[in-house]
């Protein structure tokens, strides 16, 4: 069963990126995605003190400047 699930998700993942290198997903998808991974990135960047999780951020908010998937 596990094997069906993972041949089901490598499916998806493949025509997904598919569509996306043909420019064939609509821009607001692409955003949402970008800004949902960006949330998960941010969320499991939980660092023990104040000072290590500033400077994830602004290393995470320095690399997004050229991606304008986030507003600015």
């Amino acid at each position: 069963m596990e094997g069906m699930k993972q041949l089901a998700y490598n499916t998806a993942v493949k025509l997904i990126l598919a569509a996306l290198e043909h420019n064939l997903l609509p821009d607001f998808v692409t955003r949402r995605y970008g800004r949902f991974m960006a949330a998960n990135i941010l969320r499991s960047g939980y660092k023990s003190s104040s000072e290590l999780q500033l400077s994830d951020l602004l290393h995470f908010a320095h690399c997004t400047l050229s991606l304008s998937l986030l507003p600015s």
